[in-house]
């Protein structure tokens, strides 16, 4: 049961609305004037039921501060729309993704706790990953435009499985088969052009790096030279696969036009609303739903050095969790958000040094380190909600269940790839 569960829960993360964007992004129950149901929030609700019966509902006191954490997000959302001016069906529908975070992480927690489970879940990622890569590179090299073929959602696993080779490599595994797949997740990652999760990656392995204890430095400098040897071979052969992400990353300083300036145009319109809405927010779900002039006493922060965003840009939301939180739901929210992000940090930092035996330690070093980033770049990214960051944390917390102190470790005698 648990490891059938593992299987469905990886297979529709991987492809489900509304972070698809390939053949399966109109596979959604749309309900009038709210989100729609994907195939996973289907998994996802199927998946509790049969965890419950299987498992009943245990928690340590680890998770329970997790739990309480979700719980308290959720309460301080329910209490913006209900004190909002604005309200509409849509906010109310929005609820319900904190909800589902709640659900997703009892689900990972208590179906992959079974190694031969876990292992089944990253193995399925992995090789959707690999074909995202692979089709996002035909897709740039025929089309010159971002390669992403089925979903968002994998671009943020290219990240993590950069990450979990490299450190893997670290820990003394070294086999063509990892390098192969380590200039795959590369190159995919340049295709798609995203540059948070090419962030994210890097700053995930410089993290394990430092987690690891007893890494041989003659082992970092060896991967120091193939990491230059393959990115240097795809700037040279493959000038036009990383000419994308090159410009895109020179982007990063521009102010004044692209992505950079609506963001922080986003950021100033929220912090706008924050302080005409200071307790509870404008209402969960209001940000991405309203035009400015539709909030009544919103103030308005001028900044000169970007422009104002137009209807589909501010229609992504604030892209920042944590300027979002301040908006829609004000310092009720904000409290709330802090008591779940600390429960998280705690849960990766207690990852970081136990095990039950050390069988796939290295892997858990890399899914803690890359949740860490994530749950840190809250301030610039919507990072800790995302439905993958969910799964991967519900993962952590499983194997915690059944670990015991027993401090870092390298070897491994199962392997991911």
């Amino acid at each position: 049961m648990d490891s059938l569960v593992a299987a469905l829960l990886a297979l529709t993360l991987l492809v489900s609305p509304p972070y698809s964007l390939g053949p399966l992004r109109d596979l959604v129950l749309r309900i009038e004037g709210g989100g729609g149901i994907t195939l996973f929030d289907l998994a996802v609700a199927i998946s509790a039921l049969a965890m419950t019966l299987r498992h009943g509902i245990t928690v340590n006191r680890v998770e329970s501060k997790v739990y309480l954490g979700l719980l308290l997000v959720v309460l301080s959302r329910v209490i913006s729309v209900l004190s909002s001016d604005v309200a509409s069906i849509g906010m109310a529908f929005s609820v319900f993704k904190y909800v589902e975070c709640i659900l997703i992480v009892f689900v990972c927690s208590k179906c992959l706790r079974d190694s031969f489970a876990r292992r089944l879940f990253l193995r399925i990622l992995l090789v959707g990953t690999v074909v995202e890569c692979l089709s996002g590179m035909a897709l740039w090299l025929e089309f010159a435009e971002r390669g992403i073929f089925l979903s968002t959602t994998n671009l943020r696993f290219e990240g993590l499985f950069i990450c979990v080779v490299a450190l893997s490599s670290l820990a003394g595994r070294w086999t063509l088969w990892r390098i192969a797949v380590f200039s795959t997740l590369l190159g995919g990652i340049t295709a798609s052009q995203t540059r948070s999760a090419a962030i994210v990656a890097a700053l995930s392995v410089a993290l394990g790096v430092v987690a690891m204890r007893g890494v041989k430095r003659w082992r970092i400098v060896a991967m120091a030279v193939i990491l230059s040897v393959v990115i240097g071979g795809v700037v040279v052969y493959l000038p036009s696969l990383t000419g994308g992400m090159t410009s895109r990353m020179q982007n990063l300083t521009n102010t004044e036009s692209g992505t950079t300036s609506v963001r922080l145009s986003l950021w100033a319109r929220a912090v706008g609303i924050f302080l005409s809405h200071p307790l509870t927010g404008v209402g969960s779900g209001a940000f991405a739903r309203l035009d400015p002039s539709d909030i009544d006493g919103a103030v308005q922060i001028p900044f000169s050095l970007a422009p104002e965003p137009s209807a589909a840009e501010a229609g992504l939301g604030t892209h920042s969790v944590l300027s979002g939180v301040l908006a829609e739901t004000g310092i009720l929210g904000l409290l709330a958000y802090l008591f779940w992000w600390f429960s998280a940090i705690r849960v990766c930092h207690r990852s970081l040094r136990t095990g039950p035996d050390a069988d796939d330690q290295t892997v858990i070093v890399a899914v803690s380190c890359f949740c860490l980033i994530s749950l840190f770049s809250d301030a610039v990214y919507a990072g800790s909600f995302e439905y993958s960051v969910m799964c991967l944390l519900g993962l952590l917390m499983g194997r915690q269940a059944l670990s015991k102190p027993i401090g870092m470790s390298l070897r491994s005698s199962k392997a991911l790839i």
